[in-house]
Parts: C-alpha cells; sequence; structure tokens
C-alpha cells in the first residue's frame, strides 16, 4: 500500500506559492476556483472511491486543478529513487557498443512501420529472420530507451524516450526465446551500463503464452516488456503521474515498434494480457512496479489469432478492492486481467475485421485546406531523430510551412494506419503556419487535408490553460490528443483508459520524431488544467476529453 505525502500548507506557504503563480496569466473564473480550492484544502485530500475504478472516474481523479498545480512543489518530501534497480550478484550480459549512424530515414522507417502495423511478416522457422541476434536485440534495446548521453546544459543523462520530468519510471525485461547468442531466460535491461541482468535462468514458453488471449506470442524470438516504477513520478506529481508513466510507455514502445520495422524484424504489440502472471514471472509486486505493455519480436509474429483464452477484468470479476488503496492503484489493480468469461462480450480484444474501428470520429463540416507535399522527405535517420531528440525549453514566435505540417500530420495519423489508431481523436492549434489561418484543425489523413473546427488566436489562451508555460504559445503548433473515453470503455471496458494513454503516447513520439527529421523540435506539455482545456476546445471531460498535448517549432 502506498501513500503519498500530502502536507498542509500553512499561511506563509499559501502566500509564497500565490506569488509563485502570480506571472501565471488566470482569468477571473480561474482566479475564483483557485479561492475556493485553497479554502478547501482540508477537504480535497485523495480519498478512494468506486469512481477510481472506472475509466471515466480515474481520469477525473488525476486531472490537473490549480490546487493541484500549486500542491507540486509541496509533495517531494521523500528523497528520489534510484534511476535504475540493482539486481546485485546477477550475472550480466554486455551489449556492446551500438552504432548511432546508418539505417533508414525517419520517413523511411515510418511507411516500414505502417506496413507492419497492416501486414505483420510472419517467417517460417528456420528462416534468418526467425532467430533474433544479440547484436539486433542491443539495437532495439538502444533506441528504445537507451542512454542517449546529456543534453545542453542538462545535469542528467536522457533516453531515447521522452519521460515526464526526466524521471523515467520505464522500466524494460526480455523474455529471450531464440537469441543468437543469448541463453533462453528472462533480462532486465540496466539502461546505465547498457547491459541484461539476469533474472531466471530458462524460460516455459508454454507457460507465457497463458497470459494472452492468442497463441501469437509463443513464436515470438523475444517479448519486450515495459513496465513502470510508478512511484518515480507520484512523488512529484502524485496521482497524476500514473497517467504520464502510460503515457511514456506509449513513447517506449513506439520507438521498439518504428525501431524494428526499419531493421526488417517483425514487431506485435499487446495491451491485455494477464498481468498477475506476467508481473509474478518478472518479479514485480504489481501494484507500484507493473508490466504495462508487451511488444513480440522477431520469429513468427501474429497480427490477430484466434482467441484461444478469455480474460475478465479483476473489477467485473466480484474480486474487492481494498478501501484503503490511492485512487490509480485502485484503478490499476481493478484493471488487471485475469482468466475468465467475460461478463460483457463487447469487453475484450477485437474479435473482428468490423470491430477494428468501434466508433467512428465525426468530421467537422468545416472549410478543408489542402497541405503542401514536402518537396522532398526528410533524410535524417531514424536512428539520428531518436538519439538527438531533445526537449526545447523555450520556442522561437516563428512560422513553419504547410510542407512541415503536412509532414508532422502524416506521423501523427498514418493514412494506412487509421484503423490501428481508434482511441485517440487528434486536434490541430495552430499558432505559426504559413498560409493558415490561426485557430482549431481537424487533420483528415486520407484526405491529406485540414478541416477548420474554430478560427481563433490560442496564442494566450493555450498558455494560460497550460499553467502559464509560454511554450503553449510560442510553437508553431499544438497536437492535441482526445481520448474517446466513454465511448472506448463501453467498447473494451475500464481497462481501455490504460490504452487510450498509451496510444495518445505513441501518436507523440511520432510527432517528436517526425519534428527531428524537419530539424524542428517537439515538446510534450502535460501540465494543464484539463476543465479548462478541454472546454477551451470544445470537449466536455467525460465523452471528450485532452490527454496529451505536445508542441512544435523552432527552438529559440
Amino acid at each position: 500500500m502506498r501513500r503519498i505525502a500530502r502536507p498542509q500548507k500553512n499561511s506563509l506557504q499559501a502566500t509564497a506559492e500565490l506569488s509563485r503563480l502570480a506571472d501565471v496569466r488566470l482569468g477571473r473564473r480561474a482566479f475564483l476556483r483557485l479561492l475556493s480550492s485553497i479554502a478547501a484544502a482540508g477537504l480535497l485530500r485523495p480519498r478512494a472511491s468506486a469512481a477510481g475504478e472506472s475509466a471515466i472516474g480515474i481520469h477525473r481523479a488525476t486531472r490537473n486543478t490549480l490546487l493541484g498545480a500549486i500542491g507540486d512543489g509541496l509533495r517531494k518530501v521523500r528523497s528520489p529513487l534510484p534511476p535504475f534497480k540493482a539486481y546485485e550478484g546477477k550475472p550480466r550480459v554486455s551489449l556492446g557498443d551500438v552504432p548511432r549512424a546508418g539505417g533508414p530515414s525517419f520517413s523511411d522507417a515510418l511507411a516500414r512501420r505502417v506496413i507492419t502495423a497492416a501486414a505483420p511478416a510472419t517467417p517460417t522457422p528456420g528462416s534468418p529472420s526467425a532467430v533474433l541476434s544479440r547484436d539486433q536485440l542491443a539495437r532495439l534495446l538502444y533506441f528504445t530507451n537507451g542512454d542517449t548521453g546529456r543534453g545542453d546544459g542538462e545535469p542528467y543523462k536522457l533516453r531515447a524516450a521522452p519521460s515526464a520530468g526526466a524521471l523515467y519510471a520505464g522500466e524494460i525485461y526480455v523474455l529471450a526465446s531464440s537469441v543468437d547468442g543469448l541463453d533462453r531466460g528472462i533480462y532486465y535491461y540496466d539502461v546505465g551500463k547498457h547491459e541484461l541482468v539476469t533474472v531466471q535462468n530458462g524460460l516455459d514458453a508454454g507457460a507465457v503464452d497463458q497470459a494472452f488471449e492468442t497463441d501469437g506470442a509463443s513464436g515470438a524470438a523475444a517479448l519486450v516488456c515495459i513496465a513502470n516504477v510508478f512511484e518515480r513520478y507520484e512523488l512529484r506529481y502524485a496521482n497524476r503521474g500514473y497517467r504520464y508513466a502510460l503515457i511514456d510507455t506509449g513513447h517506449i514502445g513506439e520507438n521498439l515498434a518504428l525501431v524494428s520495422s526499419a531493421s526488417g524484424v517483425p514487431c506485435r504489440g499487446w495491451s491485455r494480457f494477464d498481468d498477475d502472471r506476467l508481473n509474478t514471472l518478472l518479479g514485480l509486486e504489481g501494484r507500484e512496479d507493473a508490466v504495462c505493455a508487451i511488444y513480440a519480436v522477431g520469429g513468427s509474429v501474429l497480427s490477430d489469432g484466434p482467441v484461444v483464452r478469455h480474460f475478465v477484468e479483476k473489477g467485473a470479476s466480484g474480486t474487492r478492492m481494498p478501501k484503503d488503496l490511492e485512487p490509480t492503484v485502485r484503478y490499476h489493480e481493478a484493471s488487471k486481467l485475469l482468466p475468465g468469461a467475460a461478463a460483457r462480450p463487447e469487453h475484450g480484444r477485437r474479435r473482428a475485421a468490423k470491430e477494428t474501428r468501434p466508433f467512428d470520429l465525426k468530421v467537422p463540416n468545416g472549410e478543408r485546406i489542402a497541405l503542401d507535399a514536402p518537396t522532398a522527405a526528410p533524410s535524417k535517420t531514424l536512428q539520428a531523430c531518436i538519439a538527438e531528440r531533445r526537449s526545447p525549453s523555450r520556442f522561437a514566435a516563428r512560422a513553419i510551412t504547410t510542407a512541415q505540417l503536412a509532414a508532422i500530420c502524416r506521423a501523427a495519423q498514418p493514412a494506412a494506419m487509421e484503423n490501428e489508431a481508434t482511441l485517440i481523436e487528434v486536434l490541430l492549434v495552430c499558432h505559426r503556419v504559413e498560409g493558415v489561418d490561426g485557430g482549431l484543425y481537424s487533420y483528415l489523413p486520407r484526405e491529406e487535408k485540414l478541416v477548420f473546427v474554430r478560427r481563433a488566436d490560442f496564442r494566450e489562451s493555450l498558455p494560460r490553460v497550460c499553467l502559464g508555460q509560454s511554450k503553449a504559445g510560442d510553437a508553431a503548433v499544438g497536437v492535441l490528443m482526445i481520448g474517446r473515453l466513454r465511448q472506448a470503455a463501453l467498447h473494451y471496458g475500464e481497462r481501455s483508459y490504460r490504452d487510450v494513454l498509451i496510444e495518445a503516447g505513441r501518436i507523440g513520439e511520432r510527432v517528436y520524431l517526425a519534428a527531428e527529421a524537419l530539424d524542428l523540435r517537439a515538446r510534450n506539455l502535460a501540465a494543464f488544467l484539463d476543465e479548462d482545456l478541454d472546454e477551451l476546445i470544445g470537449a466536455d471531460g467525460r465523452e471528450r476529453s485532452v490527454v496529451h498535448l505536445t508542441m512544435v517549432g523552432y527552438t529559440a
């Protein structure tokens, strides 16, 4: 059981925090909310409730308020956790140096990723690609979440995937089955040393396969499990850290999918599996430290095999959740999958091609704007984009071209992946795009056109709802990821909120890398006032709500 320390503010602390927020341009309504929040501070301690076990309930339990923004600076009352796990005395396998040069361009890698997503390769046993080499695995791991060095002026090392506050909750485990030069077994990827730590010798592929609905995982050369030490984020961000960890899981997973596809290695991802079985197998306690996504790489990877096992959410199985848990723990525990017949047949995996899109996104009827095609596809390699990716501290108030915007849109919403991304609606806030009026837009992947949602100048209002962060107004464009929360829950069950956040992270990572390929920069702005941002773009916060925001532009 965890407890997030939330000391009460005395009058001096409250005054100091109000002074710190004086530079935040608050509207009258926001200021009144702030006053009422402070007045109610003693009554607003997060309490476990049944609402925390539902997709919409956990979204509301982790939203930012002005009180939450004030409290962030006061939660740092415990020592930060180590950035890596120790595993003292365990055997280690060095993965050697990984060259950063070479490989296909980001544009080519994205095209291959799209093809792989639509029709994964399924090599026959004994073919060259059926067995993964240790060097291939080392490359995949490094460009998935490896140590890419220090940024300019940064005191800490950075990784291949972005992280909230550079706290890096994400951890990688490898279940190696057919990796040349590596014994079968379970390994932990030590990012700091670029080594594999032997967690367990040997691997029962049949037992692992029981954690999935299909038998597709058994043919993989290796399973790459992305786990999260949630407390690394919660020490700073409290319950909202749960969101950030899952979004970062999407960032990490998308790197793996792109690098795998660029290398000709089959890759298939799962976010729905028997949680307790896999957590136990990896030696994780399952609450503070838990598996969040799995990718099968190499070997024979199935895209969608027949359902041979059925799972039910723990919260729908009649299992009672302890009442004294924090909302995020209650939700994560209740949304675990267990073997059993689902209470509602529409919950669970997609069972037919016609269910690939459980709901269609409404296309606005506004004016359509064709985007210029790039004169030449960006030639910067995928590996260089990942290794050099950085989040700028400031953006220059400088316009980008419609061709650059088109490349960003194609990365966020590739037309060939339209059926893969079903839980997220993407909107664009255009501040500075040559020949495009400021406003809110939708993007039509198949037509490669923008559609006006609303003409408006968001250069002042967007920073205001992003807690005064000037980056939200100085960047050229913002990519908003809106979760279709209620419909996702109705179709996929309450666990769908995990899927929404992971998918948002995948989209955000493609935007990051597209910006790098275009000699631009991207930055996630996850600190925003949820209700205010939803109101700004016309979302109701329950049916539709912003879950992620990535800004793109030139650096100052």
